[in-house]
């Protein structure tokens, strides 16, 4: 990934992938210490720039398909 992330997208991805498998926006959002809205807004942007996958109707499950550089 060549793109400069700001500090909160650091630590949303780097959250992402250590767990290594599929999160909740609740999940992601305390791990990362942001709120849940914060976490959901950029989730949807990772999910736009082909980082993330996301899974479920109700409750969304994210699952990092990057790697920091």
């Amino acid at each position: 990934m060549k793109n400069k992330l700001n500090p909160i997208e650091s630590r949303i991805l780097t959250v992402l992938i250590k767990d290594g498998g599929w999160m909740t926006t609740a999940q992601v959002s305390k791990e990362a210490k942001v709120s849940w809205n914060t976490a959901l807004a950029y989730l949807n942007r990772f999910e736009k720039k082909e980082w993330v996958d996301k899974s479920g109707d109700t409750t969304l499950y994210w699952k990092a398909i990057v790697e920091l550089d």
